[in-house]
């Protein structure tokens, strides 16, 4: 905040209105002003900075308002201009219950703003800034929303969507040079648009319901193992199957019912992750053991001490991929290389106490690790990163029933961080381990 800026409006609003007047140019900053109940009737305050403002029960009708910035301000029964809104950035505001029926909120910034039954009957909110907006129980009838931007907007059965104005409509931002541009529009084809009606059932249709895409096929085993975890992780949200649909080219689409009130950008992101840790695990499934050259080769060096210099190429074929040597290894990972070899043999040897399927999954992922760093991946890449997933996997289905599954838990750990792996990529597995074994303890 610019208390100069303060002091001006505080003289009211005919000195604030030739202030302004006479500094067209000049950046007003009211950002965190204490202005609840103060009468800003016919004020000037188009472009200024108002964000985190206090303007609860404020009398702002008549004032400009165009494309200023109330960015987590609070508007609490705040009386609002109408015609006035134009560009206005109003993310993160709540908004519950505000009557804005009529209002102009053009291209109006409403990221994560606070809908929740509003009156928005015959507003303008042509290209409009919906990302993740609540508008759940809101009043749209008679609004225009072409070209708006409805990303992960959250809306009930009960939002109202009668009679509204809508040629096509976007589904995704994307910010590119801090410039925000809409994607996705429907009807994909620029030359079409909306037929009557058409736009609301589409909205309503998808109402309480999250899409998950899989391009390529789907493993089923691997998608109702994953879909079961994610159950109980959102049991309050009732989550259930409504409808499968197989595409073009081998894509499926299952389509998820969720509750009004769910964060669906998040229960779609978790689905995916689970869904792919559980494929990983499926995909390893049958792989042949590593061949016990492989197997000799790496006892011997991990019997080895560390000090001593190891020139032996490994000859031995792992799948179709020539073994790790220590030369490969140190390029790649550097100082690490010789605990991670030391990390990895005590995996194997953890594994043979496992039931074979799961002793045969170790074995297969090891293997995609070695294939991994002799094809000169880096430890940081994603292919690495899903290898340590997989042995998490692996992990969580031995823990309630394999007594050194935490010892073998704590060594995938100390090998995500002898390989550089960032916590946050594993976290949801740790989280998950740890529930199962409150033996295991790592640090958050």
């Amino acid at each position: 905040m610019d208390k100069s800026h303060f002091r001006i409006l505080e003289q009211g609003c005919e000195i604030w209105n030739s202030w302004r007047a006479n500094n067209l140019n000049q950046y007003v900053d009211l950002s965190g002003c204490q202005l609840s109940r103060r009468d800003l009737a016919m004020f000037n305050l188009k472009n200024v900075n108002l964000s985190r403002a206090d303007l609860t029960k404020a009398n702002i009708l008549g004032a400009n308002l165009e494309g200023a910035v109330l960015t987590e301000a609070n508007l609490s029964q705040a009386i609002l201009p109408k015609d006035t809104l134009i560009g206005v950035t109003l993310n993160g505001v709540d908004l519950s219950s505000v009557d804005l029926s009529g209002a102009v909120l053009k291209g109006a910034k409403l990221v994560q703003a606070n809908l929740k039954q509003a009156n928005l009957e015959g507003a303008d909110l042509t290209d409009a800034n919906l990302v993740e907006a609540s508008a759940i129980d809101t009043n749209f009838s008679n609004a225009i929303l072409t070209g708006a931007c409805i990303e992960n907007w959250r809306i009930s059965r009960q939002t109202t969507l009668d009679d509204v104005i809508c040629d096509y409509i976007y589904l995704k931002a994307s910010k590119q040079n801090d410039v925000i541009r809409f994607i996705e529009r429907r009807p994909s084809n620029l030359g079409t648009t909306f037929s009557s009606g058409s736009f609301a059932r589409l909205i309503l249709q998808t109402a309480e319901t999250v899409d998950l895409i899989f391009e390529d096929g789907i493993d089923w085993q691997a998608f109702f193992y994953s879909f079961q975890e994610l159950r109980s992780q959102y049991a309050d949200q009732d989550l259930s199957i409504q409808a499968i649909e197989k595409k073009r080219g081998g894509a499926f689409v299952v389509r998820l019912e969720v509750s009004s009130e769910a964060n669906k950008s998040e229960i779609e992101s978790c689905a995916h992750e689970l869904y792919e840790t559980k494929r990983l695990l499926s995909e390893a499934q049958g792989k042949i053991k590593v061949y016990e050259e492989m197997m000799e080769v790496v006892t011997t060096l991990a019997k080895r001490p560390m000090t001593e210099t190891i020139n032996q190429t490994f000859n031995a074929q792992v799948g179709n991929a020539a073994g790790v040597n220590k030369g490969s290894m140190n390029a790649h990972i550097g100082k690490n290389a010789d605990d991670v070899m030391k990390l990895i043999t005590a995996l194997q040897q953890i594994a043979q106490s496992f039931p074979n399927d799961q002793k045969e999954l170790v074995e297969g992922y090891i293997e995609d690790l070695s294939n991994d760093f002799s094809q000169s991946i880096k430890p940081s890449s994603s292919a690495v990163k899903r290898r340590i997933i997989a042995l998490w996997g692996v992990a969580i289905a031995v823990a309630g029933s394999i007594a050194t599954a935490t010892d073998f838990a704590n060594n995938v750990l100390e090998l995500s961080n002898k390989l550089e792996i960032p916590t946050e990529a594993i976290q949801p597995q740790l989280e998950e381990f740890s529930r199962l074994r409150p033996d295991f303890e790592w640090s958050s």
